[in-house]
């Protein structure tokens, strides 16, 4: 897992598997996306496994800090 903030669009994504956050072609293909004032979209592969969430707004619902210092070790 690997997660990625983009200050200027104000977007957290994280990468839930290896080939998502290296771009390949596995990577999204079906999204679903809820609505509202803090919108969150979920990358699903060809395969219908969930690949990465994709959280807008980000800095007023979560604390970017925190995230930054999270370390995932690979399974």
């Amino acid at each position: 897992m690997k997660i990625s903030y983009d200050k200027t669009a104000d977007v957290v994504y994280i990468y839930l598997n290896k080939v998502a956050s290296e771009g390949g072609k596995e990577s999204a293909g079906i999204v679903a996306e809820t609505g509202g004032e803090y919108p969150v979209a979920i990358d699903y592969d060809k395969n219908k496994q969930i690949i990465g969430i994709e959280i807008v707004h980000a800095s007023k619902i979560l604390d970017i800090e925190f995230l930054k210092k999270l370390e995932f070790k690979e399974r």
